[in-house]
């Protein structure tokens, strides 16, 4: 992660920097916090037992800044039902 955050320093953007600090602490709760079922945490979960918690918690982070990206660019709600089916 010191890497990822070198490079956005020579750039000068911590904005972006906090963005993705605050996409990877969601994933953290998402994964070890949240107590009733999401898809998103059943998937972060799968490939926690394969590949480790870190790399989940970055694979789940990833997938909520795509999620969100994709409802800006639409500018349509979170619909918690049809995303879990």
């Amino acid at each position: 992660m010191s890497v990822v955050k070198s490079v956005f320093q020579v750039h000068g953007c911590r904005c972006l920097w906090h963005a993705v600090l605050r996409f990877y602490e969601a994933a953290n709760v998402i994964l070890t916090r949240l107590i009733g079922f999401s898809s998103l945490k059943a998937w972060g979960l799968r490939i926690a037992k394969g590949a480790g918690l870190k790399k989940a918690k970055v694979a789940v982070a990833r997938k909520l800044a795509v999620i969100l990206h994709a409802m800006w660019k639409t500018n349509e709600p979170f619909r918690h039902a049809i995303a879990a089916a």
